[in-house]
């Protein structure tokens, strides 16, 4: 399949997404972005029940895996980390190992709690996890496009952008879900135990794989 053919198309659809919750799902848009913004509103949301919006759910996340999945495509085509069978399935494969990864981490996430005795406190953090997840996925799509569609004289400053909102999102993630575990009063040793099994291990094991 033609590179530019698919972009097309797979931004198009990203657009679509976008457009879709912006026209029928502002309620739970507006209501991500506070909890993004503010853990007293997503605790407050998180507490109230008033985060079950399973359509608006499933559009956001899809809109991050592919947009996730699109900036990382191009991350790798830029750094030439790796190659397998065309551009396309190279595109498949990250998104369906980014589906992948995030379910397997959230189940990892509850059964830590439930190891702990923190279930409650695990599935917020979880909920935490998932909205800005949604936010980062709206942020991602246009980098994505531009990193497409751009110069190649102006791909290096696009890649970069990326690279920083990517950092910048699991950084905030990583602070949110400190602050989280610290208000419930948690040993230090929960959290450090938190903080290497879950968030350190797998980023240097796939530093260690991508090396090889």
């Amino acid at each position: 399949m033609n590179d530019q053919f698919w972009y097309i198309i797979v931004s198009i659809f990203g657009l679509l997404i976008v457009g879709i919750l912006r026209l029928f799902f502002m309620e739970p848009l507006v209501r991500a972005l506070g909890s993004f913004k503010s853990s007293y509103q997503s605790h407050r949301d998180f507490k109230g029940g008033t985060i079950v919006y399973s359509q608006f759910n499933i559009l956001a996340s899809l809109l991050y895996f592919i947009s996730l999945g699109f900036m990382l495509y191009k991350f790798n085509d830029y750094f030439d980390i790796v190659r397998l069978w065309n551009n396309f399935t190279t595109f498949i494969i990250i998104v369906a190992g980014l589906i992948l990864f995030v379910y397997l981490k959230i189940l990892l996430y509850l059964f830590f709690g439930f190891l702990i005795d923190g279930y409650q406190v695990t599935k917020e953090f979880v909920y935490n996890w998932v909205t800005i997840n949604h936010i980062s996925g709206i942020v991602f799509l246009p980098i994505a496009i531009s990193l497409a569609f751009v110069d190649i004289k102006l791909l290096p400053a696009f890649i970069w952008t990326g690279i920083i909102f990517l950092i910048f999102f699991n950084v905030y993630r990583l602070v949110r879900g400190i602050k989280i575990i610290s208000q419930e009063n948690f040993p230090v040793y929960y959290i450090l135990l938190y903080l290497c099994a879950l968030e350190f291990l797998p980023i240097a094991t796939l530093w260690h794989v991508l090396g090889k």
